[in-house]
């Protein structure tokens, strides 16, 4: 049970912190106010004023005989509501050294749901983020800056590097022996991530340059490096495509495809929102941490303002 409160207000906040931070997601059916009282040792009638207070600030969304519900834009009104200060929005993709640096960052930011690259960039173009992480390939081997500077034309496209890794295959032991390089890939299950995700779009490319239809590339689509990682090392899948860093994670054997850079894409006038963020990444504790992962951390934060 949590700590009574004496007001409103201070029970508004308890309730907002696990939305700004996440556990409590778009849609998501907040307690009744009878069990929001009891929960926070007060009565119903603060847990009411408490739920009307998030609601006129945008948080939880309420209708008559139903239970708050968390609105759609909730996580970043919250952020805002409770810090007094813009969260920095962020979509696409998916990196686990990433996730690690947005929770030690001491500054409020936002998860948009748009996963992958692709996703991510085309919420940046809707504005309905900040920045966007990134790494997508042309066919000729080119990385994110033609994608940006197409889609921000208008609004000084700028990249943020924030490091290097390795893309490339996992193998379970079981098969070990038997994976050298893609030519070895049709008829096993892979783990896979989806369709507009940066690594998909890089297996498409690659395989098609061995003469590999990637449709025959088969097996579960997965959400994050991690997931696919552990696909392979619980034996769901035989191989999968993913980055160096969630192979070293669970100790399996990774065979290198390509090496690129992990960016972030956003307009130049919102780089000052990047300040917190990029302090934490390049300090040496952080460096630190993520040397064993296997990333290259030579350019971290380095700037390009690119040609509209």
């Amino acid at each position: 049970m949590w700590a009574p409160v004496a007001t409103y207000e201070q029970l508004a906040a308890d309730l907002a912190r696990p939305i700004a931070d996440g556990g409590w997601r778009p849609g998501d059916t907040l307690p009744s106010v009878r069990q929001i009282a009891e929960d926070h040792g007060t009565s119903a009638a603060t847990a009411g004023r408490a739920l009307r207070e998030l609601a006129g600030a945008g948080i939880v969304e309420v209708t008559a005989r139903r239970r708050a519900t968390v609105a759609t834009d909730g996580a970043t009104r919250a952020s805002r509501w409770l810090h007094d200060t813009p969260a920095l929005r962020m979509a696409g993709s998916d990196d686990p050294l990433l996730a690690r640096l947005t929770e030690l960052v001491d500054a409020p930011i936002v998860r948009h749901p748009a996963s992958g690259s692709a996703a991510g960039l085309q919420a940046l173009w809707a504005d309905e983020v900040d920045t966007a992480s990134l790494h997508l390939r042309t066919p000729d081997g080119r990385y994110n800056t033609p994608f940006v500077a197409s889609l921000l034309s208008d609004r000084s496209p700028a990249l943020v590097h924030l490091w290097r890794r390795d893309q490339g295959i996992v193998v379970s032991a079981a098969r070990a022996d038997d994976v050298r390089d893609l030519t070895d890939l049709p008829g096993l299950r892979l783990a896979l991530r989806p369709t507009g995700s940066g690594t998909r779009t890089l297996l498409d490319q690659l395989a098609r340059q061995e003469g590999i239809d990637p449709t025959s590339l088969t097996g579960p689509i997965l959400t994050s490096h991690l997931d696919v990682a552990l696909a392979v090392a619980t034996g769901t899948a035989d191989a999968g495509i993913t980055i160096r860093a969630a192979a070293n994670l669970l100790d399996l054997a990774f065979i290198p495809l390509a090496s690129e850079p992990f960016e972030l894409a956003l307009p130049a006038d919102h780089l000052p929102q990047l300040d917190a963020l990029l302090d934490t990444a390049t300090s040496p504790a952080f460096r630190q941490l993520a040397e064993p992962l296997g990333y290259d951390h030579t350019d971290t934060g380095r700037v390009q303002l690119l040609a509209g």
